[in-house]
């Protein structure tokens, strides 16, 4: 069973930024964002029945509400970033989860850290730059995909915080119950901006 949860894992990787560049069109990345954590809610809930729990919701906790705000800077950069640039272009966010979370544990958690772990995080920041670069012109690079790859490197950073807090509550609840509740969370967070922004429409 742990398999399958692991292609159904990688194939919904797979297909995320060419869903997310389809609706482009019609949705902004707010509107997105939110279906994203709806969606994410409902399928961890019904997960949830099937195992046979109830579903044990907490909000009123601090890193729960720190871990929602982090997947929504998350979700709103990756939607934001592939709607306006390459539908590829969230490969970056992983490799900047792995250095944040990195920098993360040497200066925060006051881990220690390998030399082989130094130097996977120098690669994978040579590797975020040369694939947002591409060979093209720097002036070119630094006025038109610059500012996307910050984007995609926000969104990084959000994802990382999310593992953080993720991290710090595994011991006290359950996986599914703790990623319901942040998700419900984020599904506010981005949600409630939808009044703000308009008609859901153009990214």
């Amino acid at each position: 069973m742990g398999y399958i949860y692991l292609l159904l894992q990688a194939l919904i990787f797979s297909f995320g930024g060419i869903l997310i560049k389809t609706t482009a069109h019609c949705f902004s990345s707010f509107m997105v964002s939110f279906l994203r954590f709806a969606l994410g809610v409902v399928f961890l809930l019904a997960f949830q029945l099937i195992r046979g729990r109830k579903p044990n919701i907490k909000l009123a906790n601090k890193m729960i509400i720190f871990g929602g705000i982090a997947k929504t800077l998350h979700y709103l950069g990756e939607n934001f970033g592939v709607m306006h640039g390459f539908s590829y272009g969230n490969v970056v966010i992983w490799p900047v989860q792995t250095v944040v979370i990195l920098l993360i544990s040497v200066f925060i958690l006051k881990e220690k850290v390998t030399r082989r772990a130094v130097i996977g995080a120098l690669l994978c920041v040579s590797g975020i730059v040369l694939l947002t670069w591409n060979g093209m012109p720097i002036e070119k690079f630094i006025g038109g995909q610059g500012p996307l790859l910050m984007v995609f490197v926000i969104a990084g950073i959000g994802a990382s915080l999310f593992s953080v807090a993720q991290k710090k509550l595994l011991d006290k609840m359950d996986t599914v119950d703790l990623n319901t509740s942040m998700f419900i969370i984020g599904g506010f967070c981005a949600g409630g901006v939808l009044p703000l922004t308009g008609a859901p429409v153009t990214g």
